[in-house]
């Protein structure tokens, strides 16, 4: 009677295991798209509508609302651990700033090498020495505050690396002296130039 008890509880606890395994594998599948999708977003809304941003920065917080709300559950009912995908998708969550820098980074270079002639075109016809050319990358702004993104061909590199003691010749760009700029290395020479003030 007893053994038969049993087996009957794990017969009935498998159904629940699986149903478990099989959202939470769809939760993490949605994550992965949804944080690769929304970075192209954000980085449409930084580039070119603020509002694009902030309706991805929004979606952002409400799944990883929801997927903690779900850890915190799970943790609570002593079952976080029977399916590692949950833990998964969080972890996912979490790295989603790294993950849309390495995503900006990407969609930059593809920028970059999808207009590779163009661009090299335009810096062969400079006639600057050392040549130093900017491209126009976009802009935003909301409540005030501006950014500006541009693509630069920096011959000798102080763009990314000053020599010590001298400005960095992005600086050139910056319209004010409370404007902050980040530059990153994509090709060669070409580095990218965002400016917020």
């Amino acid at each position: 009677m007893t053994s038969s008890i049993s087996s009957a509880d794990v017969s009935s606890a498998k159904p629940g295991d699986h149903r478990r395994r099989r959202d939470d594998l769809a939760l993490l599948t949605f994550v992965l798209v949804f944080v690769l999708c929304n970075s192209a977003i954000v980085y449409l809304g930084v580039h070119y509508n603020v509002l694009l941003f902030f309706i991805g920065a929004l979606a952002a917080l409400l799944l990883t609302g929801y997927v903690a709300f779900l850890f915190i559950f799970r943790t609570v009912k002593l079952r976080l651990f029977r399916s590692p995908l949950l833990l998964a998708a969080t972890a996912i969550l979490a790295g989603q700033v790294m993950i849309y820098r390495a995503a900006f980074y990407v969609i930059d270079l593809s920028r970059l090498y999808a207009n590779i002639s163009f661009y090299t075109t335009a810096v062969e016809a400079s006639g600057a020495s050392p040549r130093f050319v900017t491209f126009n990358w976009g802009e935003s702004g909301f409540a005030g505050s501006s950014g500006w993104y541009y693509l630069l061909f920096d011959e000798i590199g102080h763009a990314a690396n000053p020599p010590p003691g001298t400005a960095s010749t992005a600086n050139a760009l910056t319209p004010g002296p409370n404007c902050a700029a980040s530059v990153s290395h994509l090709s060669g020479h070409f580095y990218s130039l965002a400016i917020n003030c």
